[in-house]
């Protein structure tokens, strides 16, 4: 198994933790996300692209499947800060 570097415990650590908590605020809120992204997709985009975008088949599902990809990347992000605090400690 290759080594991790020991520098990234700590940005691991943080980063991780705060990908987790904003994944799970997004997971919690994707209604108000989606309304929000609609909005202002239709404010910027032009009146084609926006219609077929909020046509979309399943818009709060897709902003929280985004939430929970966010907790993995998170959890990957503290397993890896784990497994090099692991190492540099002889466990």
């Amino acid at each position: 198994m290759e080594t991790v570097d020991s520098s990234t415990i700590i940005p691991n650590g943080v980063v991780g933790v705060i990908v987790i908590v904003v994944g799970i605020l997004i997971v919690i809120y994707r209604r108000p996300l989606t309304t929000l992204t609609m909005r202002s997709q239709k404010a910027m985009l032009p009146r084609g692209i926006s219609r077929m975008m909020q046509r979309a088949p399943y818009p709060v599902f897709a902003v929280g499947a985004v939430g929970v990809l966010a907790i993995a990347m998170g959890a990957f992000a503290i397993a890896n800060a784990v497994t090099a605090f692991n190492q540099i400690s002889g466990g």
